[in-house]
């Protein structure tokens, strides 16, 4: 079987969000608005100034750094998915942020700038080509503007575990993590890229689930919905219960599951 073409790819991810648009990031689950906010307060975007926000999702990112450059600045987000850059509309419209602009694009080929920021929070592993895709984002940057991306690092190995349980289900092959999760992977394709003053800052999060169950419903409107999508109806309560039974080492005091990924945010300048 042939390995699917970029844009094969590039229409199944926006097809997959397109899905899961509705309810993304809007279950009682503290992660994407608290990774959001910490990826623009590590960048800190300045009144005044233009930011560009590639693959905004539901604005995780995108909400905090209209707020933080003000009537006086400038937004565009682009996002992959039509539902994704729909949903968001409503969001900014209700808000009344008159300067954010959004549309719908490919994170790999940026609009042309110059922006004084570039953010893209968790999306840049979802690209083709990340290395490619960072030297355009160099190219929209005015001289001096800053980059900040968002990925994941170190994964949580009790929820490796349960995981397996899932693929092994699905009949599905061992899950490989991203080559950017490595440590100082990264970073250092960001400064290859051209960039100069690279930094990384890491974090590792706590996120609380209320049981398997809520995992699932939330993760179900991520990127995970492809996979789960792969468990009938009627083997999704074993799935889960199998899945449970090994999350015993991520169980709190408060008796709940909590999934403690390391992420990183990589920040620098356009020369």
């Amino acid at each position: 079987m042939s390995e699917p073409t970029p844009a094969q790819v590039k229409a199944d991810i926006a097809a997959m969000f397109d899905l899961g648009a509705e309810d993304y990031d809007r279950q009682d689950v503290s992660f994407f608005g608290p990774v959001g906010r910490w990826l623009v307060d590590v960048v800190a975007p300045q009144p005044g100034e233009s930011v560009l926000d590639l693959a905004c999702g539901r604005g995780a990112s995108l909400l905090p750094a209209a707020a933080a450059v003000g009537a006086s600045g400038s937004v565009r987000g682009v996002d992959l998915a039509p539902g994704m850059v729909a949903a968001l509309q409503r969001d900014v419209a209700d808000q009344q942020l008159r300067w954010v602009e959004l549309s719908v694009g490919d994170a790999g080929g940026p609009p042309q700038g110059p922006f004084d920021v570039l953010l893209c929070g968790l999306g840049l592993f979802f690209l083709p080509d990340p290395a490619a895709a960072l030297r355009a984002w160099r190219a929209v940057l005015a001289p001096g503007g800053r980059v900040g991306l968002s990925v994941f690092g170190a994964p949580d190995t009790a929820w490796d575990t349960a995981f397996k349980v899932l693929l092994d289900h699905l009949d599905a092959p061992p899950h490989e993590p991203h080559p950017l999760f490595a440590p100082g992977a990264a970073i250092a394709l960001v400064a290859e890229a051209g960039f100069v003053d690279v930094a990384e800052e890491s974090r590792t999060w706590d996120v609380a689930f209320s049981d398997i169950g809520a995992w699932w419903e939330w993760a179900f409107a991520t990127g995970f919905r492809r996979m789960l999508s792969g468990v009938a109806d009627q083997d999704r309560q074993r799935v889960q219960a199998d899945m449970a039974g090994q999350l015993s080492a991520a169980v709190g005091p408060d008796g709940r599951p909590h999934w403690r990924p390391e992420l990183r945010v990589i920040t620098g300048s356009a020369p």
